[in-house]
């Protein structure tokens, strides 16, 4: 009786193991292509879904060696650890399926399959629903992440429902994604309308972002000296954001806090200053 309850504990702990090897590789999918928005390469997404297959397989094996005596306990977990895969790994199965017919169903060129197709969100930009419009140029960025063009439309919809930190990191990055000069000088500009000058982290990335650009194109003087102009400008907004803010902080004290009152002072320097 010792020795089984034993072995169900090994198996249990093997088990367990082996579901957070495949949590743990579902999770980091799903960061990289909904939190950094990456393209997942073909083989990546294959070989994730070979390991989710094999790791899937042998957490059925181990919990029915584990739940031998508990059938009714092995089918609910069966159940979860499916319901687990599929929440993981669905995107992926999504998104190899759509390659497939992409290149089997479509008669387009390799070109036209490449075009980022605007017509949806920008049909959403002309009857005012700029939400949706965001949502279809952030589609687009997924699946173009290196087209300036999605990005420089995606940072208009954003800046129109007013997400303008989301807006100024899509211009920055169809500036430091541009081939034209005149292009990526137009996104820096559109980035210096959206900046927050309570905010220093947009300051800098501007910065870093401006940086890359001038060094993509060194002989550009224009583009140089018009960098320069709006770096001192986005200086002097946050010089200004931080003086206005010391003085609303100052009017918003009340004025016994703003002067010394006589009563606080000790009695001899009352007396002192103060002769009677």
């Amino acid at each position: 009786m010792i020795s089984e309850y034993i072995d169900d504990l090994a198996w249990a702990f093997v088990a367990s193991i082996d579901l957070l090897i495949l949590f743990g590789v579902g999770v980091y999918f799903l960061w990289r292509r909904f939190q950094r928005r990456e393209e997942i390469p073909p083989m990546h997404e294959v070989a994730a879904l070979g390991c989710a297959l094999i790791l899937g397989g042998l957490e059925m094996r181990f919990l029915r060696e584990a739940l031998e005596r508990f059938p009714v306990y092995y089918v609910f977990s069966a159940i979860g650890v499916l319901i687990t895969l599929s929440a993981l790994y669905g995107h992926l199965v999504a998104s190899l399926i759509s390659r497939l017919l992409l290149e089997w169903i479509t008669t387009g060129t390799e070109s036209d399959i490449d075009r980022p197709l605007f017509g949806a969100g920008e049909a959403c930009m002309r009857r005012g629903d700029y939400a949706n419009a965001a949502r279809e140029f952030t589609v687009l960025a997924r699946l173009h992440p290196r087209d300036p063009a999605v990005f420089l439309r995606l940072g208009e919809a954003l800046a129109h429902t007013g997400d303008h930190r989301r807006a100024v990191a899509a211009f920055l990055r169809c500036a430091q994604l541009e081939s034209n000069s005149s292009r990526a000088l137009h996104a820096l500009r559109r980035a210096t309308d959206c900046l927050s000058p309570d905010n220093p982290e947009q300051k800098k990335q501007f910065r870093d972002a401006s940086d890359k650009v001038l060094q993509q194109f060194p002989e550009d003087t224009h583009l140089a000296s018009q960098v320069e102009a709006m770096d001192r400008q986005i200086e002097g907004e946050f010089v200004n954001a931080g003086v206005s803010s010391q003085t609303t902080a100052l009017k918003t004290l009340p004025a016994s806090d703003m002067l010394e009152r006589l009563d606080d002072l000790p009695n001899d320097d009352v007396d002192k200053d103060y002769p009677a």
